[in-house]
């Protein structure tokens, strides 16, 4: 899914009549687009297609995105309505109701799809091999020889040295798809501008762009910004969470209940506080839901990229020289393993656990960094 462009605006109405087969090229090129079919989806009256469409594994994490925009959108708009007398805000109310109740529904599906992926991902991770677990185990304990094996494995297969550190957060990940070309997203004088500008400019730019809803700033979508405006956004509902009278800077919460009582000025500017701070939230959800597509795209395109397959090939191939020159270690840990097989090699996940790997992989390494499991 695309920055920020114009695009033709669509309404709720249009949502309700359209064929679902005309709705998506609008929202996968426009998340406003996203956020009007979420609304009308939750409020009116949509085509069944439309509903299943919205509920289906690639597109059901774009929902809950497009839910959470829109109740921020409507609650501080209906704040502003029934604190101005605005006869609309009985209509908003309504919406806003059905909006929550769908973001609810939203956030059950979710986690059901994540229930589902986590147990068919067990079945695939290399987590569930024992050799591979004992094998990884090992590599910690004996990192300089691992690194070792790893080097002569790629010099021997004509693998370029390792230039760059492992990725430590998706953000990471991004920016070391984007050097190795698996991101294709041109450098514009706006984006180097931000690139190198210090965090303050860089926090006004996110500030104007949150202050706007038409004529965004397209340059803090590029994969190379999405860390430096999450760090703006962040910052910038810190600075304004206790003007919006809000509990946290994660949440606007509801409008304090002295606010009816505050003197025309000091309401407004509450008011106003709420809606700036409604849109810092709102687009803290849209940088996650960017972030999520490039890190998405990026992943594809390392998983077709054969320098990756051949690493993968490479770090296995050292592993299994570690685990030869440690045969005594690596056949004690097998050995610790094995009660926690349903089957040769294959770790049981409910006998193992997060917290059950945890706790004999401590058990484990701390009996070898001490020579103990020789005596066990």
């Amino acid at each position: 899914m695309d920055g920020p462009a114009a695009h033709p605006r669509l309404r709720l109405g249009d949502v309700a009549v359209m064929p679902t087969a005309e709705l998506i090229p609008l929202f996968e090129r426009s998340f406003t687009a996203l956020v009007t079919v979420a609304i009308a989806e939750a409020t009116m009256r949509v085509p069944s297609s439309t509903r299943r469409l919205l509920r289906r594994r690639e597109w059901h994490l774009d929902w809950l995105d497009a839910l959470k925009y829109a109740e921020g959108e409507l609650q501080v708009s209906v704040e502003r309505m029934l604190c101005t007398g605005d006869p609309r805000a009985t209509r908003n109310e309504y919406r806003l109701r059905r909006v929550r109740s769908t973001l609810t529904a939203a956030h059950r599906v979710a986690a059901d799809f994540r229930r589902r992926a986590h147990q068919g991902g067990l079945l695939r991770s290399p987590m569930r091999d024992a050799c591979h677990t004992a094998r990884n185990w090992l590599s910690k304990l004996h990192p300089d020889d691992f690194a070792k094996f790893l080097a002569e494995e790629r010099a021997a297969h004509g693998l370029a040295p390792l230039e760059e550190p492992a990725a430590r957060d998706v953000y990471d990940s991004i920016e070391l798809a984007y050097r190795r070309g698996w991101i294709e997203a041109p450098l514009t004088p706006g984006v180097s501008g931000l690139l190198t500008a210090p965090p303050r400019t860089v926090r006004d730019a996110a500030a104007d762009d949150a202050r706007r809803q038409e004529g965004r700033e397209p340059a803090l979508f590029h994969p190379l910004l999405l860390r430096r405006w999450d760090q703006a956004l962040r910052e910038l509902a810190k600075m304004t969470f206790p003007l919006a009278g809000a509990g946290s800077p994660c949440a606007l919460g509801p409008l304090p209940p002295t606010a009816a009582s505050l003197p025309h000025g000091e309401l407004f500017r509450l008011l106003n506080a709420r809606r700036f701070m409604a849109a810092v939230l709102q687009r803290r959800v849209e940088c996650g839901h960017r972030t999520r597509h490039v890190a998405a795209a990026a992943g594809r395109a390392g998983q077709e990229d054969p320098r990756c397959v051949a690493d993968a090939e490479a770090r296995d191939r050292a592993g299994r020289r570690l685990a030869e020159v440690y045969s005594e270690e690596y056949a004690w840990i097998r050995a610790q393993l094995a009660p926690y097989e349903y089957r040769p090699g294959l770790l049981d996940r409910e006998l193992l656990d997060v917290e059950a790997r945890a706790a004999v992989k401590r058990r484990v390494t701390e009996a070898l960094a001490d020579g103990s499991w020789r005596t066990h």
